[in-house]
């Protein structure tokens, strides 16, 4: 599929780079997290430790429990 070319805005980015998404081999997309590109991530002001992870889980569009999991993993040790 084609991108189309905007003529009010002739050098915007692609969506999908604008999401922090890159071109994979296969032509589809792969999300920055796959990359290993979480970025910097902290908590608002205020934030409570549920609303930070059920907002850094979305981020990524995880559960909690995956997102959870993730972190918490040692590998097998």
């Amino acid at each position: 599929m084609a991108h189309q070319r905007s003529t009010t805005a002739p050098n915007r980015m692609p969506e999908s780079r604008r999401a922090g998404l890159k071109p994979a081999a296969s032509g589809g997309v792969v999300p920055a997290i796959a990359r290993g590109a979480a970025g910097l991530v902290a908590p608002l002001p205020g934030e409570l430790t549920l609303s930070f992870l059920t907002r850094l889980a979305a981020r990524y569009h995880l559960t909690i429990r995956d997102l959870l999991a993730a972190v918490t993993d040692l590998g097998g040790l």
